[in-house]
């Protein structure tokens, strides 16, 4: 039973090699071309921005190189660097609040033992400060989302705007007209008509007489 066993196991590496070296051995000719779009692709878990042919690029939360990628573009750029400053609020509100949360929650906390029956100065500071770090925590949260939005739209317009200049420039090297459909040719001519019947020479003889009373010409 074990060479059986042994035979099969080897059978089956060998199909496997052989499978594994015809598909190492498949390769594609063609190479596509570069378009100079600017794509949004995500790597491991990170947004990253790709453009043309060149090396991805860490997007972050920041919109990394949006607004250098899509500088041609004025309405993009304009897209991209308010994105970016969205985003550097997001990042201020956000921090804030996960500063003042904690210590609203903190202070309500400690009145809450402090003060069991009733609610001090420092349980009022601290319930005003959670809801502070709430609030700029929602400020953040809708801030950033603002930014992505931003940077959704550069990328959009940039490649609209590339789309646009690729056909102008296509036209405007003289593609070749289409030619001209040929003329319809004229109807083929129908039948000619018979020609008139030619007048036959009347017999002398059956002329009518002369009313003069002569004999005719003889």
């Amino acid at each position: 039973m074990t060479r059986p066993r042994a035979a099969r196991g080897t059978a089956t590496l060998v199909a496997a090699a052989l499978l594994a070296g015809a598909g190492a051995c498949a390769s594609t000719q063609y190479t596509p071309k570069p378009y100079p779009y600017v794509k949004m692709v995500q790597r491991a878990g990170t947004p990253q921005l790709v453009a043309g042919a060149g090396e991805p690029r860490a997007a972050g939360p920041l919109g990394g190189d949006l607004s250098e990628l899509v500088a041609d573009v004025p309405l993009a750029k304009d897209h991209a660097e308010a994105g970016e400053e969205e985003a550097v609020i997001s990042l201020v509100l956000a921090i804030g609040g996960a500063v003042v949360l904690p210590v609203g929650t903190t202070l309500v906390l400690i009145d809450s033992v402090d003060n069991p029956d009733g609610l001090s100065p420092t349980g009022a500071l601290g319930i005003g400060l959670t809801a502070a770090g709430a609030a700029l925590l929602v400020a953040g949260l809708s801030t950033a989302l603002s930014s992505q939005a931003h940077y959704y739209d550069a990328i959009n317009l940039y490649n609209d705007a590339m789309w646009e200049r690729s056909h102008v420039m296509l036209r405007g090297q003289g593609l070749p007209e289409l030619a001209p459909e040929p003329e319809p040719a004229p109807p083929a001519p129908g039948p000619a008509d018979p020609a008139p019947a030619a007048p036959t020479p009347s017999d002398p003889a059956m002329a009518p007489p002369p009313r003069d009373g002569s004999t005719g010409p003889y």
